[in-house]
């Protein structure tokens, strides 16, 4: 357990990064030790890695963002010069939320996902083109501080660590 705290505190800071709403909430010290106080310290799922990997999904999700703007643009009666230019821009952010969303790169790719998705979308919806506040490397700094504080939480829950495991905490 103690040599796996790191990666332990990694997943869960990932986990928050992808649902917090904002930086502000995904800072919040409050909301940290509300997850961690949550968790199951001997849950061997969060020793499980992702599926996701951004460098090896790369085509894939080029060709979701592909599908998704034509399915899109299937729907939309008579574009606007305007809608056409935000188009690249929503497909990518409803491709974002199923790629976040997905349990597995094969419900991620399945293209009848794909389409019962953009199809319950509002076409005309303006939060689509609202920017995501996440943004990997401006976060960085925040980032290793919530790894550095999870790793600390999920310490301070566990009793008698060994001087080696303290050693290999991630701050």
């Amino acid at each position: 357990w103690l040599k796996e705290l790191p990666y332990k505190a990694r997943k869960l800071e990932e986990q928050l990064y992808k649902s917090a709403p904002s930086l502000e909430a995904y800072v919040d010290k409050e909301t940290l030790k509300n997850l961690v106080g949550g968790v199951d310290i001997a849950d061997d799922e969060l020793l499980e890695p992702s599926w996701q990997n951004d460098i090896n999904d790369m085509p894939h999700r080029r060709e979701v963002i592909r599908l998704t703007a034509k399915l899109l643009q299937d729907r939309k009666t008579d574009p606007s010069p305007k809608w056409l230019k935000e188009l690249p821009y929503k497909a990518r952010k409803l491709e974002e939320q199923l790629y976040k969303s997905a349990p597995s790169l094969e419900a991620y790719v399945d293209k009848e996902t794909l389409k019962n998705l953009v199809g319950g979308v509002d076409i005309a919806d303006d939060e689509l083109l609202e920017p995501s506040w996440q943004n990997d490397i401006n976060d960085m700094p925040h980032r290793r501080e919530v790894i550095r504080l999870t790793a600390k939480l999920l310490q301070d829950r566990k009793t008698d660590p060994s001087p080696k495991w303290l050693k290999e905490l991630p701050y």
